[in-house]
């Protein structure tokens, strides 16, 4: 068995069945990120290295990318929140303009939880959202959403309610999430719950900010409040 099929494998395995805690989920992910291809990790460096722009200087911890700093932040909060804490930053929540700058923060998350297992990943806000009517996908610099430009999971948008959603609002904001195939590894947009809360507990959502061009102090699309 080679190492893409043993993956898939026990990503099948592991999402055939129901999880009894995070820590279970949190050590499936770990599993599939720890199996995917030397390969694979080698030639994304390389093929991620060639686009940075030399001459773009990103603050500290911040990724540098074409014309853009991208930044995967802990922030535990709903969607309107995690927005302002990127703007506090100067920027705002990351808008993804092609597949480089999904393959980019897709590989980022990836990452995050191949170096700290300890850590529960849920997902990542994006600065995607349908909160002015269902369906109609905006971004928060006012543009609405490309459907050459879309990376969507399995099944997603899908504007599911699940019992556990502690405001039966539907999913209207859009993170992402690791994906569940090696194959399709680039499509991990997911339509969340915008608040992030269950009835118990709080999603264990993640940020992804950018500075630079495309960013949009004030949005002209959709309202950000949830």
């Amino acid at each position: 068995m080679t190492e893409d099929e043993a993956a898939i494998s026990a990503l099948n395995l592991a999402t055939a069945r129901p999880y009894t805690s995070h820590l279970i989920e949190t050590q499936n992910m770990v599993q599939l990120v720890s199996m995917f291809p030397t390969i694979f990790r080698i030639s994304w460096e390389l093929w991620s290295s060639a686009r940075l722009n030399s001459s773009l200087h990103c603050p500290p911890g911040w990724t540098a990318h074409a014309s853009r700093c991208f930044l995967l932040s802990e922030e535990q909060q709903e969607w309107a929140m995690a927005r302002n804490k990127c703007k506090s930053l100067g920027g705002d929540l990351a808008v993804v303009l092609n597949a480089d700058d999904q393959a980019l923060m897709t590989i980022m998350t990836l990452k995050l939880v191949h170096h700290n297992p300890e850590k529960y990943f849920h997902s990542a806000w994006i600065g995607l959202s349908d909160t002015d009517k269902e369906g109609v996908f905006f971004w928060v610099n006012g543009d609405k959403l490309k459907s050459n430009v879309s990376f969507w999971s399995p099944g997603n948008p899908n504007n599911f309610i699940p019992d556990w959603d502690k405001h039966y609002e539907g999913q209207n904001c859009i993170a992402i999430v690791l994906p569940r195939h090696i194959q399709s590894w680039l499509y991990s947009w997911d339509d969340i719950i915008c608040r992030g809360e269950r009835k118990d507990w709080f999603l264990s959502k993640w940020t992804f900010c950018h500075l630079g061009s495309f960013v949009s102090p004030s949005s002209s699309g959709p309202p950000t409040e949830a």
